[in-house]
């Protein structure tokens, strides 16, 4: 899941353009994500990505809880939104913590930011085709 809000930049502060080409990300990238935990105090998370595996990247960082929707980033541009930990299919949580055989720690995932772009351009044009309002500037 994810929330489009429409607003101004501040004054000072460059928006970023998500409808430029994503920057790519490849397993051993270094990513880290910023978050708030439960609306906390910040708090960033380092480590590199063990996994693409589209709509979705995997990466090796342990986050609090409540990060979800955290941006992941590569170099300063953000490549996903943080989504939860992986849990792997019938092996339950504390057997999917080991995220690669070299190490032992918490795996998290995230939806890439090409993949929410994507369905974006799908859906947002079929919302306005069947009527619903384009917010308008402010709202």
């Amino acid at each position: 899941d994810y929330s489009l809000v429409a607003c101004a930049a501040p004054p000072g502060v460059q928006a970023v353009d998500l409808s430029a080409p994503s920057q790519v990300v490849h397993a051993g990238d270094t990513v880290v994500i910023v978050t708030h935990p439960h609306g906390g105090e910040k708090a960033t998370a380092v480590g590199p990505v063990t996994r693409v595996h589209p709509p979705y990247i995997s990466y090796e960082i342990d986050t609090e809880a409540g990060s979800s929707g955290s941006p992941a980033l590569k170099d300063y541009q953000p490549v996903a939104l943080h989504h939860r930990a992986v849990v792997e299919e019938g092996k339950g949580l504390m057997a999917s913590l080991a995220c690669s055989g070299a190490r032992t720690s918490r795996c998290n995932r995230g939806v890439l930011i090409s993949a929410i772009v994507g369905d974006l351009e799908v859906n947002v044009p079929q919302k306005r085709a069947r009527g619903e309002k384009k917010p308008a500037a402010g709202e």
